[in-house]
């Protein structure tokens, strides 16, 4: 574990509820945090200086490579690793979405402005936004996280809480429907570079 983190994401939380002006409902909350946590593992790569690819497509350059996939997918508490464990405590007998089939979509949609996660929303239209939030909760991902590779393991508490909070109120059905939109939406806001 890099920091005991554990009781931490509730300060996150709290600013989270009281920005009621960014989110009209939770469901577009748990797909923004979704985007953070991309945007997160990014960040703590870079910070970390952890080896880092970048990728031509389009106009733009995106962020791969193994410094990335530690922190979104490989590390015990990787982004993937917490939200997988989340989705196993609630759904012991479902299958947690197929990661590789994503990621090997985002891949080859990194740079196409017609690509839209969930058929709904291209990331690079909003990711703008996450710059915005991003500033707003850096002062409290700060206070709670001594080293950059804290970033994505406190957004990724965060968002699991939420998760909790969703099902709670909505059920797991539709819950299964939003799933797989916050995981394509983190794995494709990684790569995005501001």
């Amino acid at each position: 574990m890099v920091e005991n983190i554990m009781i931490k994401p509730y300060e996150l939380m709290n600013y989270f509820f009281q920005r009621k002006d960014y989110f009209n409902d939770i469901g577009n909350l748990l797909i923004t945090l979704g985007g953070l946590c991309g945007y997160a593992c990014q960040m703590a790569a870079k910070q970390e200086k952890k080896n880092a690819i970048l990728v031509k497509a389009g106009e733009k350059n995106y962020f791969f490579g193994e410094g990335l996939n530690y922190y979104l997918l490989e590390s015990k508490n990787s982004f993937k690793n917490i939200i997988k464990n989340k989705f196993e405590s609630i759904f012991p007998e479902t299958k947690f979405p197929d990661v590789d089939e994503m990621l090997k979509n985002v891949a080859k949609n990194v740079g196409n402005k017609n690509y839209k996660i969930g058929g709904v929303f291209n990331p690079e239209d909003i990711f703008c936004f996450y710059l915005i939030i991003w500033n707003d909760i850096t002062d409290i991902i700060n206070n709670n996280c001594s080293k950059p590779e804290g970033w994505p393991i406190l957004i990724s508490l965060t968002l699991a809480e939420f998760i909790s909070v969703y099902i709670k109120f909505f059920g797991k059905e539709k819950f299964n429907i939003l799933l797989p939109i916050i995981l394509e939406n983190a794995f494709y806001t990684s790569k995005i570079i501001a």
